[in-house]
């Protein structure tokens, strides 16, 4: 193999790794920082109790999405989501930053969900003492299906006199580490035993 081969490979490598570093969360999952305007583009959100945020000066320095229950007497529920969401090949998880809020008033268990194909993950206002948690929330996604899959946050308010909010950012995907490392080191092997097969032959 000679030089210009060599430097071909290397180009490959380089443009793959870019790809795969930056791509996951724009391939599969559109606007995951919310920094996009207009605020929410590639999301679908219920008319009430979402907002979304594009400030760079935002949570995380860009944007974010508020999912949040007033001070209601009746029971309410607030969504965002997004549908048709494709993985890349050696995807392992889907993650997320959250935060919830809460303030001060009648104990009550208001309700976040998140979903992910088969994956879910919930939390209740009343499952932590103080009135903020934050959590960086995964969803092993290796060995699945191409898709599409939907991806729904959901908050769910019941009747009391509590305010709770949950704050959602960077949301993308993760892919296995190594795995281009693998896929480099096999395409050198191959163009090495080439060359030798090559040589012997001569």
């Amino acid at each position: 193999m000679n030089k210009l081969q060599y430097a071909f490979i290397l180009i490959i490598f380089i443009i793959s790794v870019l790809c795969f570093s930056t791509c996951p969360a724009m391939a599969g999952i559109t606007n995951g920082d919310f920094s996009q305007d207009p605020p929410g583009y590639g999301w679908t959100f219920s008319s009430t109790g979402v907002d979304v945020f594009s400030d760079s000066t935002a949570w995380n320095n860009n944007g974010f999405a508020a999912l949040y229950a007033d001070f209601e007497e009746e029971a309410s529920v607030s969504e965002l989501s997004q549908e048709n969401i494709f993985l890349l090949p050696g995807d392992t998880q889907l993650i997320f930053d959250l935060i919830m809020y809460k303030s001060e008033g009648t104990p009550e268990t208001d309700t976040f969900t998140a979903t992910f194909g088969p994956e879910q993950y919930i939390l209740l206002s009343s499952d932590f003492v103080g009135n903020e948690y934050s959590e960086t929330v995964a969803f092993d996604v290796t060995g699945w299906a191409t898709g599409p899959y939907t991806l729904t946050f959901q908050l769910e308010n019941e009747p009391d006199d509590i305010l709770t909010s949950v704050l959602i950012d960077n949301v993308k995907f993760i892919p296995a580490p190594g795995a281009l490392l693998l896929a480099a080191v096999g395409l050198f092997s191959t163009a090495t035993s080439r060359k030798l097969k090559t040589k012997i032959s001569e």
